[in-house]
């Protein structure tokens, strides 16, 4: 999918291609990855950065519809399902750190309280803004505190919605068809899970 994004966007006239740098980064903290890709993307000049997991399958025309989708919003997330949850948008339930998948996600983009970053576009005020009020924690987990006395880790994607969403930016997600999710098998809104289909 990466290789025929790339193609796609090469072949094009140079002043309408949309990606500027492809960065790769794997390991086994996922909050450090996507640290890492963020400090490389803010030192381009680029006004968003696509993130996409390497466990999904996309169109070569990924980044143009996500950029089209996005207009003035500042976090997009193009939806697939999770496994454990039918999709990658989520709102929050009233006991902190519950979440609830968003389903169906439609074709157009709707206002979420958070996404699973697996394909997400996000621009560049966003980091901008969370660093300048929280610091360089985009990607940090947050612990909240239960009424048990214990903490309830919440994972990078959801923590980095939680900060973003404190320093003013709203989430969105969207339906973007062509996109699969390759778990033991793939996985996406094209094609619904049917029982006995493995």
């Amino acid at each position: 999918s990466c290789l025929r994004l790339l193609g796609y966007e090469l072949g094009k006239p140079e002043p309408r291609r949309l990606l500027a740098k492809l960065t790769h980064s794997s390991g086994l903290y996922v909050g450090d990855n996507r640290t890492l890709l963020t400090q490389q993307f803010l030192k381009t000049s680029a006004d968003w950065l696509l993130m996409v997991d390497t466990d999904i399958e996309f169109p070569a025309t990924l980044l143009e519809t996500m950029v089209e989708l996005a207009g003035d919003r500042p976090i997009l997330a193009a939806s697939v399902p999770l496994g454990a949850y039918a999709s990658t948008a989520f709102m929050r339930d009233t006991k902190p750190g519950v979440w609830h998948a968003v389903d169906p996600v439609p074709r157009e983009p709707i206002p979420v309280d958070g996404v699973a970053t697996a394909c997400v576009l996000i621009h560049r005020r966003v980091f901008d803004g969370i660093t300048a009020q929280l610091g360089r924690t985009w990607w940090q987990h947050l612990y909240l505190p239960q009424d048990d006395g214990e903490h309830l880790s919440q994972g990078e994607d959801l923590a980095f919605s939680v900060r973003a969403a404190e320093c003013g930016f709203q989430s969105w997600a969207v339906h973007v068809p062509g996109l699969g999710h390759w778990k033991t098998r793939r996985l996406s809104h094209e094609e619904p899970e049917r029982e006995g289909v493995g």
